[in-house]
């Protein structure tokens, strides 16, 4: 026989679910992320090659969208700059700091939806897109 658990308020969970965003903005993985963003703001090459892969990455998604051929070049130039960004410390610093962000956010899920026995995450939104 499962024990009978107290009924809590809307208020009641929501005041507790502010305490946990708190907590959750103060863990060393959150704290992690942000040093390393803070980090990547002061490194103007580090900026440079995000900055030009994602304009590189767009175009060839756009031309990609509408049909259109991708020359040879360009997707060299894209493979050149994700092993530069690769290389550069203070980028890498920050993939692996966000990795193990969402490592951590997939293991707040789980445990969420193993109490719920729903998927938390999953039905955490609204609509349908």
């Amino acid at each position: 026989m499962e024990p009978i658990r107290e009924v809590v308020t809307r208020d009641i969970v929501i005041e507790v679910a502010k305490e946990f965003g708190e907590a959750l903005a103060n863990c060393e993985e959150c704290r992690a992320v942000e040093q390393a963003e803070e980090a990547l703001k002061k490194d103007l090459r580090a900026k440079k090659l995000i900055s030009d892969y994602q304009s590189l990455q767009f175009s060839i998604q756009r031309a990609q969208m509408w049909g259109e051929g991708v020359p040879k070049d360009k997707m060299e130039r894209l493979r050149s700059l994700e092993a530069e960004m690769n290389l550069n410390p203070l980028i890498r610093n920050l993939t692996n700091a966000q990795k193990k962000l969402q490592e951590t956010l997939v293991a707040l899920n789980n445990e969420i939806s193993n109490i719920l026995g729903i998927d938390f995450a999953a039905n955490s939104s609204s609509g349908c897109c």
